[in-house]
This record gives structure tokens, C-alpha cells and sequence, in this order.
């Protein structure tokens, strides 16, 4: 019976987030994709080379940049571990307004920049990003000109 509250637990937080990523997509105008990634986004040259599974992809425009964010699991079993990742078509200084207190990792993949948080060792790893701070980044991505792209 615990299994069973566990599991109906772990459902009701995954469609929560669900819902509120597609809030997300649609204050910003973008399209909510499900599970499905682009086949222009390439990440094996990224600390994301080992993602398993993704979700909550969402696919749109922020002044002319197109924009990826997406849930994804990195590995597999006990070793894997959860992310939210924003990936941008363009050089990684389209994230120059991005503050660098935010211990992200930005990496170059193709012509995308992908910015993730690191995986981290301790009690309280990192896992997704909270709604409010995929809105806050895309609101600083949408701030100031991107024609260096």
C-alpha cells in the first residue's frame, strides 16, 4: 500500500509540473512539445551525452532566438539524475545577461548553447528548475540584443 501512495505521489507531482511548464510555454508563446526534442539539438559533446528520457519539452522564439527547455534524466537506474536544461541556437553569449552566481554550466553543442546546473554530490542535490526561474532566465534572454548570435 505505501508503494502505491508513493507512486500516486510521484504521478501527482510529474502532472503538476507538467501543467506548469505548459503555463510556461504558453505566457511566452511557445509550443509545448511532450517528449519530443528537435533532431537539430545535439548533446554529445555536452555533459548531457547520457540523457535516458526527457519531458516537458518546450520549443519557441524569445526576440528572434529560438529557445529549448526541457526535463530530461541523465544515466540510468541509482546513478541517473534529473535536470532541467535551456538550450539556445546561437554562441553562448546570447546567456551574457545570465548572472554567474547561478552555478549553470553553459556548453557549446553544434549551434546550440545548452546551460544546465552541474551535476552535484550532497545531501540535497540539485534536481528541475523551478517554474519562476525558467521565467526569470527567459525574461533575461529576452532582454537586450541578441544580434551577436
Amino acid at each position: 500500500m505505501l508503494a502505491g501512495v508513493a507512486l500516486a505521489v510521484f504521478w501527482w507531482r510529474e502532472r503538476q509540473r507538467s501543467l506548469a511548464m505548459k503555463q510556461v510555454a504558453s505566457k511566452f508563446r511557445f509550443v509545448f512539445l511532450g517528449k519530443a526534442l528537435p533532431r537539430s539539438l545535439i548533446l554529445e559533446t555536452t555533459g548531457l551525452q547520457r540523457i535516458s528520457s526527457c519531458w516537458n519539452v518546450i520549443d519557441g522564439e524569445r526576440d528572434g532566438l529560438r529557445i529549448l527547455i526541457f526535463d530530461c534524466r541523465i544515466g540510468e537506474g541509482k546513478g541517473s539524475w534529473r535536470r532541467t536544461v535551456i538550450a539556445a541556437q546561437g554562441k553562448p553569449d546570447i546567456f551574457r545577461n545570465v548572472p554567474l552566481v547561478l552555478n549553470l554550466s553553459l556548453e557549446q553543442a553544434g549551434d546550440w548553447t545548452v546551460l544546465y546546473q552541474p551535476r552535484t554530490l550532497g545531501i540535497y542535490p540539485a534536481g528541475l528548475m523551478a517554474t519562476s526561474e525558467i521565467e526569470a532566465l527567459l525574461e533575461l534572454l529576452g532582454s537586450g540584443d541578441n544580434a551577436l548570435r
